[in-house]
């Protein structure tokens, strides 16, 4: 059986492997950056993470995708009689209205549901980031929808050209008694002529001439395009935004964290002193947790107790950027070296 034109097997299977291939590096990325503190839990996020990384990366490899698919077919042959490899417009569609639904449902859900109040079940933090995700989608549907009825349009600059009608039979009479071949209006063969024409007849039937009759065609565009050009307009625009100012900010960042590196490194009796301060802050933290817990059971949590509890979070930040501090002016240790000592000094132990 022969492949219909334009039918490429290596297309195909080239655009499943790079599908493959973006997911494992947008594992990797995951499992590089994530928090030690959530590995093996929080699956949801991850996977839409890993989705959104995906879809973005997928967007832009349709741009050669979709001109390979294009060279599937000779470029002798109309577009609209080709059967091309891929069906590249419903995929960029999809990958449109895909990135609409991630962009504002998914990931705000994500944000609403694991920022919510602590004191929530898991029944209440879902309700309460649906209902905030179902208002924002009320907000932008109906933004959408307005600006899609009254603006949802598209124009076309044109140029009307108008002529008469004349059997073909009658074509050589038409050049011999009028010395041209274009059926001029007003001036056909009686029965097939055009009349009531009142502008420059002469010129309306002939594209080589310079007075033409202007007109605008206005056509409701599909609701997918629409979209995409709405997203291609705000993407443009929070490039533009987010690029400039990240293009401003990255070698300031870089400046002053090269002005403030660590000038000199420490012994390591000294990392050993400045080590035990830390891992006693870190037992004091502990204490601290251990009596929220307590009050926690027996009175309940109520003002207080939520402001002693951000007051740890705070404590606890503060102590990890302690950490990376004290490691980086002294790099020789290991991390097993610093796992003993905080186990050390956590019971109180000599080492």
């Amino acid at each position: 059986m022969a492949l219909p034109e334009g039918f490429n097997w290596f297309l195909i299977f080239l655009t499943v492997a790079l599908s493959l291939i973006l997911v494992a590096v947008n594992i990797y990325i995951l499992i590089h950056y994530q928090h030690p503190d959530d590995a093996n839990q929080a699956w949801f996020p991850k996977i839409v993470v890993v989705f959104g990384l995906w879809l973005a990366m997928a967007m832009v490899l349709l741009f050669p995708l979709d001109v390979a698919n294009r060279a599937a077919c000779s470029f002798s042959i109309v577009e609209s009689s080709c059967k091309f490899t891929l069906p590249m417009q419903q995929m960029w569609q999809a990958c449109f209205i895909t990135s609409l639904v991630m962009t504002f449902f998914f990931i705000p859900f994500t944000l609403f549901f694991y920022e919510g109040d602590s004191d929530y079940s898991i029944g209440m933090r879902i309700k309460s980031a649906f209902m905030w995700t179902l208002a924002m989608a009320v907000v932008l549907g109906l933004a959408i929808g307005v600006a899609y009825g009254l603006a949802g349009y598209v124009q076309y600059p044109t140029q009307e050209l108008t002529s008469g009608l004349l059997p073909l039979d009658q074509l050589p009479a038409l050049a011999a008694n009028y010395s041209t071949t274009c059926i001029i209006p007003g001036q056909g063969m009686t029965g097939f002529n055009t009349t009531g024409s009142t502008a420059s007849r002469d010129q309306l039937c002939t594209a080589f001439g310079t007075k033409f009759v202007g007109q605008t065609w206005t056509v409701r565009v599909s609701f997918p395009v629409y979209v995409m050009a709405i997203q291609s307009v705000m993407g443009w625009i929070l490039f533009l935004v987010f690029a400039g100012w990240g293009m401003f900010a990255a070698p300031l960042d870089w400046i002053f964290q090269y002005a403030g590196r660590p000038k000199a490194v420490i012994t390591k009796s000294e990392y050993i002193d400045r080590a035990r301060g830390l891992a006693m802050r870190a037992k004091e933290i502990k204490a601290t947790a251990d009596l929220l817990k307590k009050q926690d059971r027996e009175a309940g949590r109520n003002r207080h107790w939520r402001s002693q509890f951000r007051a740890l979070q705070r404590q606890l930040l503060q102590l990890e950027d302690d950490e990376v501090a004290l490691d980086s002016v002294f790099p020789q240790v290991s991390l097993w070296f610093t796992t003993v000592m905080f186990a050390c000094d956590w019971v109180s132990a000599p080492c």
